[in-house]
């Protein structure tokens, strides 16, 4: 609307300049000069007028967008044009400008308030978190990250290396994005700070954003749990094994002992109890030698070699752990298939720690299909976006949901054979690989087992 009035306006007053100009031509070729000597004097005052009337009519529009411009590139929203003493298309742009700028001063308004709230909120936590730029200027440190660092605010990253030089020197090792996990002491207090850099873009700038958390009571509390659960299983299969080892140490001494707990005589030992006590020491002997084996797989836990890294081409590894298990599978009548992509997949690993760990997954597999109609293991292999994966996966009953965080305990095990060591070595193997193992499964779902390198 503003637009149409300004040109209408425009217009209406070139009009009125051509009508000047055409009557002072008239007066020029049509008359004598004595007699338009005066009407074009006026007419030449008119046309003056208008001329002076439209540079100001413009060059106000022009001086009101300046203005305007420069307010708003300066952020000066206090800036107010006036609307009653304004007329015609003026009036309305000082109206639009008006209201152009309160919606600008709304946004700024709005954009403070939403600034402040996120300041608030990252003062509180209790994650540490600053900001560096391209420059390597800190341009943000919460409260947090002092405490953590035990300093005050530096103004660029080279202030903050001469404070806290270990800590720089580590968080400089992943730059370019990742997480570690080191031990620090803060005023004499020993922490475990979880560093994580992600690289992002503020206001179009590049920016490290650093993040740095005390995670010591988390790991603390992992231990504890860990402990208790370890503890518990350990319990369980220790008095599983020493409970019946007393009861029949207790039937041999009544056995050979009279009423007195004295010896029993020679003849009053018939061949009858002799067998009876041979019997029992056979028992002790076996359930002991059971408590010795099961201590001695516990031993195989801390003695898992360093990993030696490799370039692994998988199909042949997997080609290899499938003709080991070949014999078995084929007796169970199980399908065993597997498929990689890509066909020439190399991933660094050491192969024969990997080998022990396929094997015992596939073990695991061929217990869960037992009964199972149809039977079938897939082995897949392959690659994402952050890291490469080799899956086994049945079609067997499952694990139950409540049973899924217990599997990786030692000698927890849902078999009444099992040792539970399988999975707790195959977990610390992948782990001293600087992977992940993970386990997808449900009731009558399968499993599906998962190693990220």
């Amino acid at each position: 609307m503003v637009y149409k009035r300004f040109t209408l306006s425009v217009i209406l007053q070139l009009i009125g300049i051509l009508i000047v100009l055409f009557c002072m031509a008239f007066l020029f070729f049509n008359l004598d000069r004595n007699q338009y000597i005066y009407t074009f004097i006026v007419l030449l005052s008119v046309l003056s007028f208008q001329v002076y009337y439209l540079i100001r009519f413009l060059t106000r529009t022009n001086r009101e967008l300046t203005k305007f411009i420069e307010a708003i590139k300066q952020e000066d929203y206090s800036l107010k044009y006036p609307t009653l003493k304004s007329k015609g298309s003026i009036a309305e742009l000082h109206e639009s400008l008006n209201t152009i700028i309160d919606a600008f001063k709304q946004v700024k308004i709005d954009r403070e308030m939403q600034f402040n709230f996120l300041q608030l909120i990252i003062e509180n936590i209790e994650i540490g978190i600053f900001a560096i730029n391209e420059s390597q200027e800190i341009v943000l440190m919460n409260s947090a990250a002092e405490k953590l660092l035990a300093v005050h605010k530096s103004k660029n990253w080279r202030q903050l290396k001469m404070k806290a030089e270990y800590f720089c020197n580590e968080a400089e090792t992943i730059f370019t994005g990742g997480k570690k996990l080191i031990e620090w002491k803060s005023n004499e207090k020993p922490l475990n700070l979880s560093i994580e850099i992600i690289n992002a873009a503020l206001l179009g700038q590049p920016h490290k954003l650093i993040t740095i958390h005390d995670i010591k009571k988390e790991i603390e509390q992992k231990e504890l749990d860990a402990w208790i659960k370890l503890i518990r299983v350990l319990n369980h299969e220790i008095m599983n094994s020493t409970t019946p080892i007393s009861s029949l140490t207790e039937t041999t001494l009544m056995l050979l002992e009279d009423g007195k707990r004295g010896q029993k005589p020679l003849h009053d030992l018939n061949d009858q109890i002799v067998a009876d006590v041979i019997s029992s020491v056979k028992t002790i002997q076996k359930r002991s030698d059971g408590l010795y084996d099961f201590v001695n797989e516990y031993r195989k836990l801390t003695k898992v070699p360093p990993p030696k890294i490799e370039q692994v081409r998988v199909k042949e590894l997997i080609g290899d752990v499938s003709k080991l298990m070949l014999p078995t599978i084929s007796e169970k009548n199980i399908n065993l298939n597997y498929h990689i992509n890509p066909d020439e997949l190399m991933v660094p690993l050491d192969p024969n720690l990997i080998e022990q760990v396929l094997i015992n997954l596939i073990k695991n597999s061929i217990e869960a299909l037992e009964g199972t109609e149809n039977p079938t293991i897939l082995i897949e292999a392959g690659t994402t976006t952050e890291s490469s994966f080799i899956s086994v996966t049945d079609n067997g009953p499952g694990i139950e949901p409540d049973l899924i965080d217990e599997i990786f305990v030692p000698f927890f095990s849902t078999k009444e054979e099992g040792s539970g060591i399988g999975l707790s070595l195959s977990r610390q193997i992948i782990i001293l690989h600087g992977g992940a193992i993970n386990i997808k499964s449900g009731e009558s779902k399968g499993t599906v087992v998962e190693l990220r390198f």
